[in-house]
């Protein structure tokens, strides 16, 4: 299975506070309470590879693609595209 990418126009300050609302939506359903952000980051990638386990999915090549659209993102940024 591959990893879609949608490439509708959001600036990143959208795609962190996109991350921060998945990020408490997660802390919540845990009832982990109020944790350090980087405890967060840890625990839902933890899970997340048990997800793409069980279904299938190579989470290590998602990270390389979403890491290249990341830097698309950054350089747009740079040059004023978003």
């Amino acid at each position: 299975m591959t990893c879609q990418y949608s490439p509708i126009m959001r600036t990143n300050d959208d795609r962190a506070r996109r991350a921060a609302h998945a990020l408490r939506a997660y802390r919540d359903y845990t009832g982990d309470g109020a944790t350090a952000p980087d405890e967060d980051v840890i625990d839902f990638l933890t899970d997340l590879r048990h997800y793409c386990d069980r279904h299938d999915l190579a989470l290590g090549n998602c990270d390389r693609i979403a890491h290249g659209h990341y830097l698309e993102e950054l350089t747009e940024e740079k040059a004023g595209q978003r």
